[in-house]
């Protein structure tokens, strides 16, 4: 609605006011009220009556467009951090390991796959550690069988 109609309305509005406070009561003043209501909801939904069809069904095309778009990003928005959750748990559970067994780790980056029904799974993990030392092999060992990290996709490398 643009400011000419509310001004319309406005105008409108006060001049039927005027001319309905000073109509006899009765019938005269309930009939004038129904022709003043009338009009004023004629004037009200005539720039309604203007719309061009076709052109209503482009935009709205494109804007259900434009929602497909923004759900498929922001889906890929929601995996994407998903799968940097997971990642960062799975090394945090690493980290929590090497701890226990008294293994001294300076970086854990661990690599997620989507497995069956949108779960992320452990594919790979490479492991940055002081010295290389018995633990280690335990360690390894528990990624293989908690994780499922086999033992050619541990990258193990030490830091100087």
């Amino acid at each position: 609605m643009n400011g000419s109609i509310i001004r319309e309305l406005c105008v409108l509005s006060v001049f039927f006011g005027a001319a309905l406070s000073v109509a006899p009561e009765g019938s005269v003043k309930s009939i004038m009220g129904i022709l003043c209501s009338v009009i004023l909801m004629s004037v009200l939904i005539n720039p309604f009556t203007k719309i061009n069809i076709e052109i209503y069904k482009e935009e709205l095309a494109k804007f259900n467009q434009l929602e497909r778009q923004f759900e498929l990003q922001g889906e890929q928005v929601r995996q994407s951090f998903d799968r940097l959750v997971i990642e960062q748990n799975y090394e945090a559970y690493i980290m929590d390991k090497a701890n226990d067994l008294n293994i001294i780790l300076d970086e854990v980056d661990v690599e997620v796959i989507a497995g069956g029904e949108g779960v992320w799974l452990p594919h790979s993990a490479r492991i940055c550690m002081a010295t290389d030392t018995p633990e280690t092999a335990i360690l390894s060992k528990m990624l293989k069988e908690e994780l499922g990290i086999d033992e050619e996709r541990q990258q193990w490398s030490r830091f100087e």
